[in-house]
């Protein structure tokens, strides 16, 4: 049984008799489920409050939420209602009736169809949103961290976070031997294997905004753990689609076809920072690249971020070249550079020189 169906059985036997008397069944119709109750909340009677919590937090009938719902699931002051507000912050669905007629049968279906937009169905401030996602920091628990991360993710917040605070005092507990694990039997602790896959994946795919850079050695790690796991607690869930580490052939970045773009970097910030910046890529430039080469400094980028964040990389999505470092008349600074991908670099500069900000403008 998987973990969403398991899930469902759970509330089925712990409220379904109370349910049936609504003439729901969660089994049979989790959406309908969610709609009536949410009428049931909105007049007032929150008696299946924490049933309807769950069935939200597990992104079952989001669509079904109104604006007005932000108020009552704040009033419960739980981190899996905050979770599903500060979601709510970032998104809302749209939905509406699609039907056709069936060939065959002359029959009309209607079906319900849904999209995902990125129009907040919650008003909130800037640092409403900053807040709530504190506290659900502060608040995470491993037996709530998938679907936090799912909650998080489609935010600009570092969803990253749940899943490195949850890893980190997962091996603190095992080190000191706290509980019933220690660091030779790590594997068997219920969340072990899934933080593990996560951080592979990061590792594998990178989400350098949050400081994850391609590392194909960390992503191999990660996900050896992840398969210990599997194979102790038999959990056809993990590394579904197999360990991509294993899969990776050399070849693949032998063949990688390069494709590099033109991007200016517009640097502003305290006068002392970008100071720092200039001295660095004039160290840099002179080490590595072409300090008299009017075409350009070529300076390689996966030096710069070895020499910036300490990361040595091979892969090719971090290939390119600085070319040139210009000062503006209005105090900032412009980097120009041709690389592979551009969102990485603004990303690169901004965590290796802290305080700076960085504009992106492609050619």
């Amino acid at each position: 049984m998987d973990k969403e169906q398991n899930f469902l059985e759970g509330i089925h036997e712990a409220d379904g008799e109370e349910l049936s008397k609504l003439g729901l069944n969660v089994l049979e119709n989790t959406e309908q489920c969610v709609e009536v109750l949410l009428e049931q909340m909105r007049s007032g009677n929150d008696e299946f409050k924490f049933v309807l919590r769950d069935l939200l937090f597990h992104g079952y009938g989001f669509h079904l939420l109104q604006a007005g719902d932000k108020q009552w699931l704040l009033d419960a002051d739980c981190v899996r209602c905050k979770a599903i507000v500060l979601k709510g912050m970032h998104m809302s669905w749209y939905t509406w009736e699609d039907s056709f007629t069936d060939e065959d049968t002359g029959e009309t279906v209607v079906i319900t169809r849904k999209e995902i937009r990125s129009t907040p169905l919650f008003a909130s401030t800037e640092d409403e949103a900053k807040a709530l996602f504190e506290q659900i920091i502060r608040q995470s628990t491993p037996a709530e961290s998938e679907e936090l991360v799912d909650c998080v993710r489609c935010t600009p917040f570092d969803y990253t976070l749940i899943i490195r605070n949850e890893y980190e005092k997962l091996l603190e507990r095992c080190r000191k031997r706290e509980g019933f694990y220690d660091m030779k039997t790590i594997h068997q602790c219920g969340h072990y294997g899934w933080l593990c896959e996560q951080l592979g994946d990061l590792y594998f795919y990178g989400e350098e905004q949050f400081g994850y850079f391609i590392d194909k050695e960390k992503a191999a790690y990660f996900y050896a753990e992840a398969q210990k796991a599997k194979d102790y607690h038999r959990d056809e869930s993990l590394l579904v689609n197999g360990n991509p580490v294993e899969n990776f052939d050399e070849k693949d970045w032998e063949d990688y076809e390069v494709c590099p773009q033109t991007c200016h970097y517009r640097l502003s910030g305290p006068t002392e920072v970008l100071d720092k910046v200039r001295t660095t890529i004039d160290k840099l430039t002179e080490k590595y690249g072409m300090p008299d080469n009017e075409l350009g400094r070529y300076v390689s980028t996966p030096i710069l971020l070895q020499a910036l964040l300490g990361i040595k990389s091979e892969a090719p999505n971090y290939w390119g070249n600085l070319l040139f470092m210009e000062d503006q008349p209005d105090g900032t600074l412009t980097i120009t550079m041709e690389v592979e991908l551009t969102h990485v670099w603004s990303d690169v500069l901004e965590q290796g020189f802290p305080g700076i900000e960085v504009e992106v403008e492609k050619e």
